[in-house]
């Protein structure tokens, strides 16, 4: 038969698993944002993942990384339909444009610099949420001993 603080043991360590899950950090390796494994590729995702809307703090950086990568996409597509312009009309037999040229390879080091911004803030915004959601960590642990059950909860 089994007894009384047996069957509490078992019981709990049955309930742990489910108390002690929480929000999961959210990593950015090699230029790729990802949580749990899983790959998040567009801002939408990103956003969900992060939750932005119960704090101001990480909206503001957020909307900050979208509006800085939009005009970086905007300046990469500009610069490279003048260099690509000018390059292959050069190629098709016409005469290289070289005001063009150099106007788009502007263009494009100014977006590269953009997007170097939005890489940055993109690091800022996972570096608070990943801060914010280990400081509300709670972890239950279950020390078994040879005549004793104890419990450790940390908030």
């Amino acid at each position: 038969m089994i007894n009384s603080s047996t069957l509490f043991a078992l019981c709990f360590i049955m309930v742990v698993p489910f108390l002690s899950h929480g929000q999961e950090a959210i990593y950015l390796k090699g230029g790729k944002v990802s949580v749990n494994g899983l790959a998040l590729k567009t801002p939408n995702e990103i956003s969900l993942a992060l939750n932005t809307e119960n704090s101001q703090e990480l909206t503001t950086t957020f909307n900050k990384y979208k509006s800085q990568r939009g005009f970086a996409n905007v300046l990469a597509f500009a610069g490279g339909l003048a260099t690509g312009y000018s390059v292959g009309g050069a190629i098709g037999g016409g005469k290289l444009n070289g005001g063009l040229l150099a106007g788009g390879l502007g263009v494009l080091g100014v977006g590269l610099i953009v997007n170097s911004g939005a890489n940055n803030s993109l690091k800022t915004l996972i570096s608070e949420y990943n801060k914010n959601i280990q400081s509300r960590k709670v972890s239950m642990r279950v020390e078994l001993s040879s005549n004793r059950v104890g419990t450790i909860v940390s908030f």
